[in-house]
C-alpha cells in the first residue's frame, strides 16, 4: 500500500522518498518576473533566481497549479496526503479541491485529503513529518487525516524579514507597516495568522535583536522544545544563530534547517527566515 504526500512549491522538502512506502510529490507553483516566467522545480537555480528578483524592479507575480496538475499527481499511488500553501496567499488550496473533485470523477472511491496548511515553508514540512510519523504507526487512511488534522491546530509559524517589497507589491501587507522595513536595519518580525494571512508582530532593528525576539514569541506562542523547522533564504548563517538561541532555553530542540523553495524566496526574500514550530500541546494524546 503506498501513500502519495503531495505538496505544493510552498513546501522547502524536496520530492522523493521519505519512508517506506511513502514518497513525496511537489507540484510547482510558477513566479513572473515581468514577462519571465520561472517554475519553482527542483531544477530551479535559485540562487539566479534571487539575482533576477533582486534585479527586477516591475511587476510581478505566483501562479498555483492547475486542477489538471493536482489531478495528475494524486492518480499516484494508494492513498493521497495533500498539503498546500496557505489559502491566505495563493489559489493552490481550491485548485488541488478541484483536481481532487476531477480525479473523484474517475475513481470516487479513491482516498484523497487535502488540507490547507494556513501556512508556508518551514510549518508545511513539519506537517509532511508527523504525517510520515502516523503512516508509520500503521494507522489506517481516516486516522491518520483526522490525526493529522488535530496536529494541525497546534502547528505555527513565526517569520523574520529583512525585505518585504513582493508583500506589498501583491498587496499581502500594508504599504504603511511596510515602510520602515529595510532602513536602518529594521526588520519585520511577524506570525501566520489563524486565517493564514501575514500578521506583522513588531518591528525590531538589526538582526541579532530581530532573533532575540523570534526566540521570545516561540516561548509565547507556547513552544516546549518540540520539532522545529526553519526555512531560510540564503542565510544559513542566521538560521544556525537561531539554532543557537533556541537552544540555550531548550537544549534538547530537534531542529531542521531548510533552504528556501522558489516561492518562499519570493516571499521570504534575501536573508528572510520562517520558523514551523508545534506547541507544547501537539503530541498530547487523543481519542482517534
Amino acid at each position: 500500500m503506498e501513500w502519495i504526500i503531495v505538496t505544493d512549491s510552498g513546501c522547502d522538502l524536496l520530492p522523493g522518498d521519505l519512508a517506506p512506502n511513502v514518497r513525496l510529490r511537489r507540484v510547482p507553483l510558477s513566479i513572473l518576473l515581468g514577462e519571465e516566467e520561472w517554475v519553482d522545480g527542483p531544477e530551479m537555480d535559485r540562487a539566479r533566481f534571487l539575482a533576477a528578483m533582486e534585479a527586477h524592479k516591475g511587476k510581478s507575480s505566483s501562479a498555483c497549479p492547475s486542477p489538471e496538475t493536482w489531478a495528475r499527481a494524486f492518480s499516484e499511488g494508494d492513498n493521497v496526503i495533500a498539503i498546500t500553501i496557505t489559502g491566505g496567499l495563493s489559489g493552490s488550496y481550491n485548485s488541488a479541491v478541484l483536481g481532487r473533485d476531477m480525479l473523484w470523477e474517475k475513481q470516487p472511491h479513491k482516498p484523497i485529503y487535502v488540507l490547507d496548511s494556513r501556512s508556508a515553508g518551514a510549518e508545511i514540512a513539519l506537517l509532511v513529518f508527523r504525517a510520515c510519523e502516523l503512516i508509520a504507526q500503521g494507522l489506517p487512511f481516516e486516522q491518520v487525516t483526522q490525526q493529522l488534522w488535530l496536529y494541525h491546530q497546534h502547528t505555527h509559524l513565526l517569520f523574520l524579514l529583512e525585505h518585504v517589497d513582493n508583500f506589498v507589491k501583491n498587496g499581502r501587507l500594508n504599504k504603511l507597516v511596510a515602510a520602515t522595513i529595510g532602513m536602518l536595519g529594521v526588520r519585520i518580525l511577524g506570525c501566520a495568522s489563524e486565517h493564514g494571512t501575514l500578521q506583522p508582530l513588531m518591528k525590531p532593528r538589526g538582526a541579532a535583536r530581530g532573533l532575540e525576539l523570534l526566540v521570545r514569541e516561540l516561548e509565547r506562542a507556547g513552544y516546549a522544545g518540540g520539532p522545529l523547522a526553519i526555512t531560510h533564504v540564503q542565510n544559513e548563517e542566521g538560521a544556525s544563530r537561531l539554532v543557537g538561541l533556541i537552544r540555550e532555553v531548550w537544549p534538547e530542540a530537534p531542529c531542521e534547517l531548510l533552504p528556501a523553495s522558489g516561492l518562499c524566496s519570493y516571499y521570504g526574500e534575501k536573508h528572510g527566515l520562517i520558523v514551523g514550530f508545534e506547541d507544547g500541546q501537539a503530541r498530547t494524546p487523543r481519542g482517534s
